[in-house]
């Protein structure tokens, strides 16, 4: 999440960082699509991949049955504290 904020983000990121002071010679329409564009879609895989990582940590902890994994991933996704 932090990758994505920094990227959309970038003009305060080359003002501070020195040795990425090359994006600032970027056409702007692409530091448009770079910095509108690029962190939506990244988020978005992100966000997909969670599932993801759950399912595989609770393979992990050994359940063994797809009804186990499928009930504790449902568990993980239906929990909002």
């Amino acid at each position: 999440m932090a990758l994505v904020g920094t990227i959309s983000n970038i003009n305060f990121l080359t003002s501070e960082v020195p040795f990425l002071g090359f994006i600032d010679s970027i056409p702007p329409v692409i530091l448009g699509v770079v910095t509108g564009l690029l962190p939506v879609i990244l988020l978005s895989i992100l966000l997909s991949l969670v599932p993801i990582i759950i399912r595989f940590l609770i393979k992990k902890t050994g359940c063994v049955s797809q009804a186990e994994i499928g009930q504790l991933s449902d568990m993980f996704a239906c929990t909002s504290d």
